[in-house]
């Protein structure tokens, strides 16, 4: 189709095969993809926003400046791994970072100044890894579901960055609740804000059948 955007190749947590998607890639008018493991050589320097997880083939693209334009990242790092670094730094025009379930042993020591949001929503960790943002004006840094204390979000707050967290702590393909990334990313951003999003499928029917069961349809639909 000659004004094809946006594709997401598989919606779904399951096991699936490796799919092969340099083709689909070759598409001069894609800009944002959403990938699980997928067997992806080729270059896309078209691509503004990538959505997919910390594992299998991707990781290893962008590493290799497979899309090297990209201004939105969303990796859901469930896998614990060490090469988010390596990442990042073959990301120079990035915007927007999202790091759902990070852990504090995945991050890495600095972040690029260019950057106006990271999201560590459900991350696994700690004030001192939130605290290296103190006095970045700014940046908004998404907290939610995180174990960050409140004197550290104060502390955030007052040195000028816009912190918005909420307590508890969950996967985000489980949390139904108020306050949850989910309910959060949609009043922001949408449907577009959640299309791209790895199992988002299966996600928005756990949520949905819970809130159908809790007598909620407002919410479910």
């Amino acid at each position: 189709p000659p004004l094809l955007d946006t594709v997401v190749v598989v919606d779904s947590d399951m096991h699936v095969g490796d799919s092969d998607v340099d083709a689909l890639l070759a598409l001069p008018t894609l800009r944002r993809v959403g990938l699980r493991p997928s067997n992806v050589t080729r270059s896309a320097p078209q691509l503004v926003e990538v959505a997919s997880t910390i594992a299998g083939w991707v990781p290893n693209w962008l590493i290799k400046g497979g899309a090297p334009n990209l201004e939105r990242l969303t990796l859901d790092c469930t896998a614990e791994v060490r090469f988010l670094p390596a990442i990042l730094a073959a990301l120079p025009r990035l915007k927007q970072l999202r790091l759902p379930h990070v852990a504090s042993s995945m991050l890495p020591a600095t972040f690029a100044p260019g950057l106006a949001l990271i999201d560590l929503s459900y991350g696994r960790i700690t004030d001192a890894d939130v605290e290296r943002f103190l006095g970045w004006k700014g940046l908004t840094l998404l907290l939610l579901r995180t174990p960050i204390s409140a004197g550290a979000i104060a502390r955030l707050t007052a040195s000028g960055v816009t912190v918005l967290a909420s307590s508890g702590t969950s996967r985000l393909d489980q949390d139904h609740e108020p306050g949850s990334w989910l309910h959060h990313r949609l009043a922001v951003d949408g449907r577009e804000g959640l299309q791209l999003i790895p199992a988002i499928g299966r996600t928005l029917f756990n949520v949905g059948t819970h809130h159908s069961i809790d007598g909620d349809p407002k919410d479910a639909a």
